[in-house]
């Protein structure tokens, strides 16, 4: 399985003043290249996706929008995101339902330790907040 592993995106990060959408926007579409050029069947990003438990909807977006179109560049990709001590699990988990059926594993809590279970066609993985 050719895994691709990241973290700590920070999406809606303020530096000094200066918003760092820019930046983000770079990193995610670098991201979206390196997953078609290298045939990632699985990206795992783990915690720190936002930069505060109540992102800005401009980082939201960003979030939802890269999801659509990895999965469109790359149908079979499974992505397993976890939240990190800056996510709040509450708002990370609440599109959990429809984003799984897009194939996008979001994992917020052991509070359901069978939704921390993602089998996959050649493996099962414990994703563990």
């Amino acid at each position: 399985m050719r895994l691709l592993h990241t973290s700590d995106w920070h999406l809606g990060h303020v530096l000094h003043g200066q918003a760092r959408g820019r930046e983000h926007a770079a990193f995610l579409a670098w991201l979206g290249d390196r997953l078609v050029e290298e045939a990632v069947e699985l990206l795992l990003v783990t915690g720190d996706i936002f930069d505060h438990a109540n992102p800005p909807a401009e980082a939201e977006r960003m979030w939802f929008e890269f999801l659509a179109t990895a999965r469109r560049r790359s149908p079979d990709l499974v992505i397993v995101a976890i939240a990190g001590n800056h996510d709040s699990p509450a708002r990370l988990g609440a599109p959990a339902a429809i984003l799984g059926a897009a194939g996008v594993h979001v994992v917020t809590s052991l509070a359901r330790r069978e939704d921390a279970i993602i089998h996959l066609p050649n493996a099962t993985i414990a994703a563990v907040p």
